[in-house]
């Protein structure tokens, strides 16, 4: 959810290196000592020994959560349906427009692949304001994930300053957001499973201690009041 109301080139380098996944060293070839008129075989392929196996991986891998952005996304990307299509090959984009209640509306283009949802990527106007991943196949530099806990995410980055979501949208009223020094320009979201209101989780410190990351949010930079 953008806070407060609402890769090109990196995809192209991540499916050219694991374009060799689950490829083995190649063996020498072995000649027969008595055959002493064959040819020698070409010399075998060295392969770096250092070099980490790269094993295959769904194809959500090749998004990744940066400083400056998200997969091909970032402050000046083009925004427009057309543009974020094209950024995102073999993904579906669509553009949701849930119903919160009266005149609210949740407004967001989904990222997905197959039937998970990765992204949301979260406009003002024709202006990036936000990209939440939603996805735990999406890495980020904090190397937190998606589904977990407030006490793991605690343990990994230190003691997060966090706030009631709904104090400023009322549909987020069982959202806590969270954040620290360490987090950046990346906001957290985290829910009780059970529908426990934001408020209620933060006078609960074991509670909230339990509930879990559902949204890692990065901040575009907006002029003016940040956007919710």
């Amino acid at each position: 959810m953008i806070r407060s109301s609402v890769l090109a080139c990196a995809l192209g380098l991540l499916v050219v290196a694991t374009g060799g996944c689950g490829k083995s060293k190649p063996k020498a070839a072995v000649s027969s000592a008595g055959d002493a008129g064959a040819t020698a075989p070409p010399p075998p392929v060295v392969i770096d020994a250092a070099a980490p196996a790269i094993d295959a991986a769904p194809a959500a891998a090749a998004l990744t959560a940066r400083e400056d952005g998200v997969g091909p996304l970032g402050e000046k990307s083009d925004v427009s349906e057309a543009a974020l299509t094209a950024a995102f090959p073999g993904y579906t984009v669509k553009k949701v427009s849930q119903s919160q209640g009266g005149d609210l509306r949740e407004e967001y283009v989904a990222i997905s692949k197959g039937d998970t949802l990765l992204l949301k990527v979260e406009l003002v106007d024709t202006t990036l304001a936000a990209i939440a991943v939603v996805s735990p196949d999406v890495p980020n530099p904090m190397g937190i994930k998606v589904g977990a806990t407030h006490a793991e995410v605690v343990a990994a980055l230190g003691p997060l300053d966090c706030a009631d979501g709904g104090a400023t949208v009322d549909w987020r009223a069982d959202v806590v957001e969270c954040g620290n020094a360490r987090t950046g320009r990346y906001s957290l979201d985290f829910q009780a499973t059970d529908g426990t209101s934001a408020e209620d989780l933060l006078a609960d410190a074991d509670a909230l201690a339990g509930a879990k990351l559902t949204a890692i949010t990065w901040q575009a930079t907006q002029p003016g009041p940040p956007p919710r």
